[in-house]
C-alpha cells in the first residue's frame, strides 16, 4: 500500500497552520516547522485580531490529528527540490561536540513556504528554478496599540470607561505620519485584554 505524499510546511503562523489543517484533512501526512518555539499565553498579538489565540487554536487542532507533527525551533539551513530534501538545524538540540545545533534531513513531496517575508523556502527556490524576484521596502511604519479602558467606580455606565470618546474616529496628523485612533468595546475578536 503506497503511504500517503509528505507535505513540509515552513512556518506555523496563521497561514502555515492553515495550510497544514487543510492538507492533513485532506489526507496528506504533514510535517509544520517553526523557526520559534511553540507558541504560548505571553506570545505574539495582533489587538485587531487575537492572532496569537487563533495561532494557539489552529495548533492545537493540529496537535490533536494523528497525520501531523508539529516541530518548533527548526531552522530551514537548505532544500534541494530536485531530490525533494531539506535541511533544519534543531535550535533546542545543541551538539555536546560542535556546540551547534544538530541538523537533520528530511524528505518531502511538497514544500509550503509560509515563513515570511524574508522566506527561507523562498531563498532556496530561487537557486533551484529559475526565477525573478524583487523586494522593496517601504518606509511606511504600521503600528497598534492598546489603550485599556479605565477602572469604573461603582454606579458609573460602562461608555465612560473609554479613554477617548467611542462615537469618533480620532486622527491626528502630523508632518511624516498620522496617528488614527479607532475605539473598540473590548471583546474577545477586538483588543483583547492581555493576560
Amino acid at each position: 500500500m503506497k503511504s500517503a505524499p509528505k507535505i513540509a510546511i515552513v512556518g506555523a503562523g496563521p497561514v502555515g497552520s492553515l495550510a497544514a489543517l487543510y492538507a492533513a484533512q485532506r489526507g496528506f501526512e504533514v510535517e509544520l516547522y517553526e523557526l520559534r518555539p511553540d507558541y504560548d499565553a505571553k506570545g505574539r498579538a495582533i489587538y485587531a485580531i487575537d492572532r496569537a489565540g487563533l495561532n494557539e487554536r489552529l495548533l492545537d487542532i493540529l496537535d490533536s490529528m494523528p497525520n501531523v507533527k508539529l516541530l518548533f525551533n527548526h531552522k530551514l539551513t537548505g532544500a534541494d527540490f530536485c531530490t525533494q530534501k531539506a535541511w533544519f538545524e534543531r535550535k533546542d538540540c545543541i551538539s555536546p561536540d560542535s556546540g551547534r545545533p544538530q541538523e537533520i534531513e528530511i524528505s518531502f513531496d511538497l514544500m509550503i513556504g509560509a515563513d515570511g517575508a524574508h522566506s527561507a523556502v523562498r531563498y532556496h527556490l530561487m537557486k533551484f528554478s529559475r526565477m525573478d524576484y524583487q523586494q522593496e521596502y517601504i518606509d511606511t511604519l504600521w503600528c497598534e496599540f492598546y489603550l485599556p479602558p479605565r477602572k469604573l467606580s461603582e454606579g458609573e455606565y460602562r461608555e465612560t470607561a473609554f479613554r477617548i470618546s467611542p462615537n469618533h474616529l480620532h486622527i491626528w496628523p502630523g508632518q511624516d505620519f498620522m496617528f488614527i485612533a479607532i475605539p473598540s468595546e473590548v471583546s474577545p475578536i477586538l483588543y483583547p485584554r492581555l493576560t
